[in-house]
């Protein structure tokens, strides 16, 4: 099952290639493939103007256990929200990877992995995806 968005944003279905964990991730535009489990997610909302959205915050773990905190915008956020299950596994391609807010900051990475225009998001089903990811992690809070 494939879907775009007018953001040409897609949730695909798919195989996965060779992927980049978190540790080898540089700032700026990628095109490279993440693979990982979702931890968690929660929608940030800017309380000072009456709630609006501001998009969905994603707590996220590769296969070595490195835990990294994800970003959705609100433009973006119809497109992936109904797609994103706590505990599943996927795969991103095409991604942007920037500075996190120090006061913001929910894991230890110095970057936050934000959807970007052209990211592909698909979920991992095979029994084998399942197994390589932790199940549980701690998370320390700062």
């Amino acid at each position: 099952m494939a879907m775009k968005s007018t953001t040409k944003s897609q949730l695909a279905t798919g195989k996965s290639s060779v992927a980049m964990y978190f540790n080898d991730i540089s700032p700026g535009l990628s095109e490279s493939q993440l693979r990982f489990r979702l931890i968690h997610f929660w929608e940030a909302k800017n309380i000072a103007k009456g709630g609006t959205l501001i998009g969905i915050e994603l707590l996220l773990i590769d296969e070595q256990g490195t835990v990294m905190q994800g970003f959705i915008s609100s433009y973006r956020a119809p497109t992936y929200r109904r797609h994103l299950k706590a505990g599943a596994t996927y795969t991103l391609q095409n991604f942007y990877a920037a500075t996190s807010k120090e006061i913001y900051r929910v894991a230890d990475q110095s970057l936050t992995v934000s959807f970007s225009n052209g990211s592909v998001l698909s979920p991992l089903t095979t029994s084998l995806s399942l197994s390589l990811f932790p199940r549980q992690v701690q998370v320390p809070y700062t």
